[in-house]
C-alpha cells in the first residue's frame, strides 16, 4: 500500500473469499486515502523523487509544485521537513495547508 502511494500506482489485489473477509477493512481505509491523492498525482507530472535516508528505506516522491508523498518503509520514526513520518506509514502534503498520514500498520488514516 506504501509503494501505491509513493508511485501513484493503483492497487491490484488478486484475492480469495477468506484473505478479502481478513482485510476488507485495511483495503477500504487505504482506498479512502489513495483515491483523494490519486485524483489529484494522476494529473501532474511526477516532478521530483528523492531517497531520503542512506538505508533507501524512506523516499518522496512529488507532483506538480504543491503535492508531495513521503514513505516511510523503516522501522524507525523520520522526521521531513519538521513533520513525523512514523515507521511504516506515509506522509502527503498536499498544497501548504493539508498533511494526511497513512498508518499502514495501523491501516487507518490519521
Amino acid at each position: 500500500m506504501l509503494y501505491e502511494l509513493l508511485y501513484n500506482v493503483p492497487p491490484l489485489y488478486h484475492l480469495n473469499s477468506r484473505v478479502w473477509e481478513a482485510h476488507h477493512e485495511n483495503i477500504r481505509q487505504h482506498l479512502q486515502v489513495w483515491a483523494p491523492f490519486h485524483q489529484k498525482a494522476v494529473q501532474r507530472p511526477m516532478t521530483d523523487f528523492a531517497v531520503l535516508t542512506a538505508d533507501r528505506l524512506v523516499q518522496k516522491a512529488a507532483y506538480g509544485d504543491d503535492l508531495q508523498v513521503v514513505v516511510n518503509f523503516s522501522e524507525h520514526d523520520f522526521h521531513y521537513e519538521n513533520k513525523l513520518v512514523k515507521a511504516k506509514s506515509a506522509l502527503i502534503l498536499d498544497g501548504s495547508a493539508r498533511c494526511i498520514r497513512w498508518d499502514a500498520s495501523a491501516s487507518r488514516r490519521k
